[in-house]
């Protein structure tokens, strides 16, 4: 049996926190996308990355995101 999602907590408002962990982790998974490119911060504004991550929060996907392995050079991992 897969173990039952634990819901997020949310805030006095009924938001679900998104810290910048969380956006980065989830642009850590889009192929040839450096989190540190301008292209990044237009990403999240267009494709409302925060709405995705609380989509994936609430229904208990956004823990099973495992980004590739990092080694710190962007133009070794993102761009080969």
């Amino acid at each position: 049996m897969p173990p039952i999602p634990t819901p997020y907590p949310r805030d006095l408002f009924g938001h679900v926190a998104v810290t910048h962990q969380d956006v980065a982790t989830w642009l850590l998974c889009v192929p040839r996308l450096d989190p540190r490119s301008p292209r990044a911060a237009w990403y999240v504004k267009g494709y409302r990355v925060i709405d995705k991550i609380q989509r994936a929060k609430l229904d208990g996907t956004f823990e099973t995101l495992k980004p590739p392995p990092f080694d710190g050079d962007p133009g070794r991992w993102y761009f080969s």
